[in-house]
């Protein structure tokens, strides 16, 4: 790696660093008593104290992939409380999604053990790469895992505040349909609001159109 390119690591995981100090810090000073910010400011303090240690020391070094794996752990614990949050409505799918909060947390515990193991072989032993190998295919599950997690996450809240309002408001129009005021000899007159659903003005409606209904 290129000076320039280190430089450039280096200080870039310091600039995380303090920012997610100060997001962590600004969230535990509005002094919420709900779980959710107060795993919010665990998981973003848990990756500021992992970015500073990458920064000065390096991600070769074994703490850099334990500090890793607990920040995912943490992050995978947010969502999980955020999910144990949402209405009753979602308990049928619980289970299903439980277990693919189970398999992540396993992901990242074989990630844990195939770091420290290979962390311990000679470098230029064949074992040694097939587990930095593995290592990494690890990483990548985890990653399509909790982004999967984070994308049920954020389509249910929108189901919830933004879709689901507008359902019951249809369905309540389909169960209490407006009346229709008649006119003289029967004939159907329409309100503003219904002429303008239908394109039309009510002026603008022809006398043919009106058709009285015989009794």
């Amino acid at each position: 790696m290129s000076a320039l390119l280190q430089f450039i690591g280096d200080w870039g995981h310091a600039l995380a660093a303090v920012l997610f100090a100060a997001l962590g810090i600004f969230i535990l000073r509005r002094r919420d008593d709900a779980a959710e910010p107060r795993m919010l400011a665990s998981a973003l303090l848990l990756t500021s104290c992992w970015a500073l240690y990458v920064s000065f020391g390096g991600v070769d070094k074994p703490l850099s992939g334990i500090g890793e794996s607990v920040r995912n752990a943490a992050w995978l614990m947010l969502l999980f409380v955020m999910l144990r949050r949402g209405p009753a409505s979602r308990g049928g799918a619980l289970v299903a999604v439980g277990l693919v909060y189970l398999a992540v947390a396993g992901l990242i515990f074989l990630q844990t053990s195939t770091d420290l193991t290979w962390r311990q072989l000679p470098v230029r032993s064949d074992l040694h790469q097939m587990l930095v190998a593995v290592s990494l295919v690890l990483r990548m599950m985890t990653a399509i895992g909790c982004l999967l997690l984070v994308h049920r996450e954020i389509a249910d809240d929108i189901e919830i505040e933004v879709i689901g309002p507008h359902r019951r408001q249809r369905a309540e129009q389909q169960r209490h349909p407006p009346a229709i005021a008649r006119g003289p000899g029967g004939v159907e007159m329409m309100d503003q609001h219904q002429a303008a659903d239908r394109g039309h003005h009510p002026q603008d409606q022809r006398a043919g159109d009106q058709r009285p209904v015989q009794i």
